[in-house]
């Protein structure tokens, strides 16, 4: 017998998965909520050790898109599970699988246009008993989300606008803030990163067996596909979290203060686009990394668009990687372009 070893996400191995944000354990319906609409998102917490799990509280948070998880608000109430030990025969982790309802407010969805990032977390609520002879020790989340397996961020998105004879070869352009939530630096670097089909088969394969991105592009038939031209920029919005310590001393707590927000995020129209631009400044060439001079706590409005190829069944995958100037990560997301399809 072994001591339990909870953890969400896939496999022990990939908890947490590689990039961390793309936590397949999270399971919403679509990645594009809407106000008022009740969803149930799924969340699956496994089990690799042989010995149950003792009480185990489970949460579930969610966020405007944003690199640096900062929380908005909680979804549903805590939850109280019991993870079964890991069995032989057949050779299987323990799992258990808790659905969470919502009804998402105004106040969840009208900022960012109904996409969210979100982030589960566990921790036992006592000892576990002792497994012949080993102290077992209660497992508790930490406060650095990316490298730790009793938390699981989902942070995936799929823009698919409605079609229309014109202008279904427009700009297309999605906003997420870029946080720094490293207490001791103010140097970051963000990079923009296009998933070519060409080069990054095993990135895209991983992010197309999604179940969620499978049901959003299946429909359609699209194909991975290279755009005209990925740009970058930095919107004119930028927000100071005045409570980022407290935040991080309550992160291995049951509470998070609520940090301030951007007021716009997630699909940009063109029209609105130059109202976000910073001033004296435009979307530029996404090549190469960005250096983004950010205080503990900062969250700066970035913007990254994609200029569609002519091809009617494309679809952009974009990752975007955001971590300190010494590698320590900071956190991340995807977003899948999906031009408008053209019904003429």
């Amino acid at each position: 017998m072994t001591c339990p070893d909870l953890y969400i996400g896939a496999s022990r191995a990939a908890a947490p998965p590689s990039p961390f944000w793309t936590n397949p354990a999270i399971a919403p319906p679509s990645t594009n909520l809407e106000q008022g609409v009740a969803v149930t998102i799924n969340v699956s917490v496994r089990n690799h050790g042989s010995d149950d799990s003792p009480a185990t509280t489970l949460q579930l948070f969610y966020s405007d898109p944003q690199t640096g998880f900062s929380t908005i608000g909680q979804i549903g109430s805590n939850q109280t599970i019991t993870v079964l030990g890991a069995t032989t025969l057949p050779v299987a982790d323990g799992i258990v699988t808790t659905p969470f309802g919502w009804t998402p407010p105004a106040a969840a969805t009208l900022p960012n246009g109904g996409h969210v990032c979100l982030l589960a977390r566990v921790r036992m609520q006592t000892d576990p008993p002792d497994s012949e002879g080993i102290n077992c020790v209660q497992e508790i989340y930490g406060a650095n989300p990316p490298t730790d397996k009793l938390q699981g961020i989902r942070n995936i998105h799929v823009y698919a606008p409605a079609g229309a004879k014109k202008g279904r070869r427009k700009a297309m352009q999605f906003a997420f803030g870029a946080m720094n939530n490293l207490p001791d630096t103010d140097k970051t670097v963000l990079q923009v990163k296009l998933l070519d089909p060409q080069q990054d088969i095993e990135a895209l394969e991983a992010l197309a067996d999604d179940a969620v991105v499978d049901q959003a592009l299946r429909a359609r038939r699209l194909k991975f596909a290279v755009p005209n031209a990925l740009l970058v920029g930095t919107g004119r919005e930028r927000v100071q979290n005045t409570r980022f310590r407290a935040y991080l001393k309550a992160a291995a707590g049951t509470e998070l203060p609520c940090p301030p927000r951007l007021s716009r995020t997630g699909p940009i129209a063109g029209d609105v686009l130059p109202h976000l631009m910073a001033p004296g400044t435009k979307l530029a060439d996404a090549q190469g990394a960005l250096q983004l001079s950010l205080n503990p706590g900062e969250i700066s409005q970035t913007i990254v668009q994609v200029e569609p190829c002519k091809r009617d069944d494309a679809v952009y995958a974009v990752q975007i990687s955001h971590a300190g100037a010494d590698g320590r990560p900071i956190g991340g997301l995807t977003i899948l372009f999906v031009p408008p399809h053209d019904y003429f």
